[in-house]
C-alpha cells in the first residue's frame, strides 16, 4: 500500500469518487489535493463523525457531501461550496432510502449515497420494512451497508429480530430483490465498500486484513491491513490503517 499525502495526515473515515475525502482526527473533513500533496480544509467548515461524497449520475447537479455530525444528524453540502452545511434528516425522525424505509428508530450513521442522492443509513439501531423475509422477520439493525444497481445492496454487522432476536454480529448478508429478502453469505466484515466501472466489492474482515469479492468467494490481498475501506470510480481501493494514516491500495 502506498501513502496518500504527507505522512502525518491521519483520519478516522474515507470516502472517494474522482476526489478522496477523510474525516481528519480531529472530527474535520478535508480533501487530498494531488499537485500540492495535501489534505486540505473542505470550505463551509463543521466537524462530523462520517463522510460520504456522491456525484450525480446524470451530472445535472453539483457533486455533495453527507456527513454524519457530532449530533448524530445528517447534513449535505455541495462540494467545495463556502456556504455551511444543511441539516437533511434529524436524529429522531422517518427517513427513506431507495431500497427501503427506515422505521422512527435512531439513525447512527451515514454509509452510502446512490446515485440519485439518496442516502443509505445504518447504524443501531437501525429497523428496516421490507419484502419478504420468510425465517427472519421484518425488523433488522445494520452497522455497515454498501450498494450499487448492479451488484445490489450489502450489509453488514446484522442483527435479525424474530422472536427471539438472532445476533449475527458482523456478518455479511447480500439483498435478494428477486425475493425481497436478506439472504446470509460468507465472511465477517468491520467494514464494507463498493465501486469502480465494475462495482467491485470489498471489505476489511474481522482480522483487518483487506479482501475483495471474487466469483462469490472473498479473497485476501496479499499485503495490507486497515480499519476503513472506499473504491475510487477508477476501482481504486483507499484504506484507513490502523495507525489512522490514508493508504492507496495497489493490486499485485
Amino acid at each position: 500500500m502506498v501513502i496518500v499525502g504527507p505522512s502525518d495526515g491521519r483520519g478516522v473515515d474515507i470516502d472517494v469518487k474522482d476526489i478522496i475525502y477523510i474525516v481528519g482526527e480531529n472530527d474535520k473533513f478535508y480533501y487530498y489535493d494531488e499537485s500540492d500533496n495535501d489534505w486540505i480544509r473542505e470550505p463551509g467548515g463543521g466537524w462530523g463523525k462520517r463522510i460520504s461524497y456522491q456525484l450525480n449520475s446524470q451530472n445535472s447537479a453539483s457533486p455533495r457531501l453527507y456527513m454524519r455530525g457530532g449530533n448524530d444528524d445528517i447534513y449535505y453540502k455541495t462540494r467545495g461550496s463556502s456556504s455551511g452545511w444543511i441539516k437533511l434528516i434529524n436524529y429522531n425522525t422517518r427517513a427513506l432510502s431507495t431500497i427501503e424505509s427506515t422505521s422512527s428508530s435512531p439513525i447512527s450513521s451515514l454509509t452510502h449515497v446512490d446515485s440519485n442522492y439518496n442516502p443509505y443509513y445504518s447504524g443501531s439501531p437501525m429497523t428496516i420494512d421490507y419484502v419478504g423475509g420468510a425465517g427472519f422477520g421484518k425488523v433488522m439493525q445494520a452497522e455497515e451497508m454498501a450498494g450499487s444497481f448492479s451488484q445490489g445492496l450489502y450489509a453488514a454487522g446484522w442483527i435479525f429480530q424474530p422472536f427471539p432476536p438472532v445476533d449475527y454480529g458482523d456478518r455479511i448478508f447480500k439483498f435478494n430483490s428477486s425475493e425481497g429478502m436478506w439472504e446470509l453469505i460468507d465472511g465477517i466484515a468491520k467494514d464494507i465498500a463498493m465501486g469502480g466501472p465494475q462495482d467491485d466489492v470489498w471489505m476489511i474482515g474481522d482480522n483487518n486484513k483487506i479482501y475483495k469479492r471474487v466469483n462469490n468467494d472473498w479473497v485476501p490481498t496479499e499485503t495490507g491491513t486497515g480499519k476503513r475501506i472506499a473504491v475510487a470510480d477508477d476501482g481504486t481501493p483507499y484504506i484507513i490503517g490502523e495507525n489512522n494514516k490514508i493508504y492507496k491500495f495497489v493490486e499485485q
